[in-house]
């Protein structure tokens, strides 16, 4: 094993005492059901490469006095773990092993020595396979399982190729970051931030008296919208979907929780730096934005506020994490097909996401927009035990009320908007 302690970034921080507090939702996970001549051990050897391809595959997360780190385990390599299937018709194996990898999905790895890592597979039929990985938030990001999503099918095409771009390994994004951090520039662009949320309202939402075993809130309240008409709003306003709903989000928990000056992160997948474009790790950072609600300013005015806010924002995105995150924050991916992925290499392909239980006792509240064909899919990610179903539930309503008369009435008052 490596000895060197890697430093963990802010933001990594942030997330890592909800680990210890069992939040298996703090892993992200996908999975690809594949149909068609397969071939396993071609797979095993795809899992393999990528084990030695990127370092975080490796990574293991320990705490030395109360403050954690990571450290590279080169003998780790857990590879694919073909899991086997009890029942006999293909049906019956494809419930068990979706059962099978809720289970596994909800397993906090957080801090194991194997690794933040788990890939795995089951044989639904002789011409059906089911492929799943499963990765702690603290060793990756949206961006990240994207990337690993298209290697892992170039790597099955072939296991042996040396044309996959190579990218900066995660131990060079830490380390440089951390030689930032310590630096007076860090410190003193830092400024902004402090200064930004100083005089925010906090929110205090009372528990729920009801306590729920399964706390699946990303099932519970995921819903939709529109995405013409929101694509629609962006155009009249000239600015981006990302806006837009982020404008949505903020007057829904204005509107929820009768606050009106309350500062919210947003997720910036922090890859402008070429080199660290194909680096798998938790490289994303969180910004915060703050919009003061006025309720006698029309949309697009309030709308403007939130745009200037976010280029100037823009400015001092490397030293964001230098301050806490907020409760309530928007991770945003955009649409890149305009369709699902449909092959993997010569395999028909069906594409699925399993959702961990939220169960890690905190305020914070996320929510996980991601456009897919011409549907934005509205995923919340919280602990139903914190904040209630029906707080929950209610942005459903909200956000699509919003979008509805908004595109009746560009020029609407916030007043007019929030109830």
């Amino acid at each position: 094993m490596n000895k060197i302690k890697l430093p963990m970034t802010t933001t990594q921080l942030t997330y890592e005492p909800l680990e210890e507090k069992g939040a298996a939702s703090l892993s992200l996970c996908n999975g690809f059901l594949l149909k068609g001549n397969y071939d396993i051990e071609r797979m095993k050897r795809a899992v393999e490469k990528l084990y030695e391809r990127h370092d975080v595959l490796r990574m293991v997360m320990k705490k030395d006095s109360d403050k954690p780190y990571l450290v590279i385990d080169d003998n780790i390599s857990l590879g694919l773990d073909v899991i086997e299937l009890e029942s006999s018709d293909r049906d019956s194996r494809y419930a068990e092993a979706m059962n099978d990898s809720r289970i596994r999905v909800r397993e906090n790895i957080a801090f194991s020595n194997k690794g933040m890592y788990r890939f795995w597979a089951y044989e639904i039929a002789d011409d059906e396979l089911m492929i799943v990985y499963v990765a702690n938030h603290c060793g990756t990001d949206g961006s990240s399982m994207a990337i690993l999503n298209g290697e892992i099918e170039m790597l099955y095409e072939n296991p042996d190729r040396t044309d996959i771009p190579t990218s900066s390994s995660f131990e060079d994004f830490l380390m440089e970051r951390k030689s930032y951090i310590n630096s007076n520039e860090y410190k003193k662009d830092g400024e902004y931030w402090k200064n930004l949320k100083m005089g925010c309202e906090t929110v205090d939402i009372p528990l729920p008296e009801q306590k729920y075993d399964e706390c699946i809130a990303m099932e519970l309240g995921a819903y939709t919208v529109p995405l013409d008409k929101i694509n629609k709003i962006a155009r009249v306003n000239k600015t981006s979907n990302f806006n837009v709903v982020f404008l949505m989000l903020r007057l829904a928990i204005a509107e929820l929780t009768k606050k009106k000056d309350i500062s919210m992160t947003y997720i910036f997948a922090s890859r402008m730096n070429p080199k660290y474009r194909g680096t798998f790790g938790f490289v994303a950072q969180g910004a915060v934005s703050r919009t003061k609600i006025v309720e006698d300013l029309t949309w697009k005015d309030t709308l403007k506020e939130v745009k200037n806010g976010m280029n100037e924002g823009l400015r001092h995105i490397n030293s964001s994490d230098s301050v806490d995150f907020d409760e309530f924050l928007l991770s945003y991916m955009p649409k890149t097909s305009s369709k699902l992925k449909t092959t993997f290499a010569d395999l028909e392909c069906v594409p699925f996401v399993l959702h961990p239980v939220a169960r890690f006792k905190s305020r914070l509240f996320a929510v996980i927009a991601t456009e897919i064909s011409n549907v934005l899919y509205l995923y919340p990610m919280c602990d139903v035990n914190v904040y209630g179903p029906e707080f929950i539930q209610a942005f459903n309503g909200i956000i699509n009320r919003y979008t509805e008369m908004i595109v009746e009435n560009p020029d609407i008052t916030i007043k007019e908007l929030i109830k």
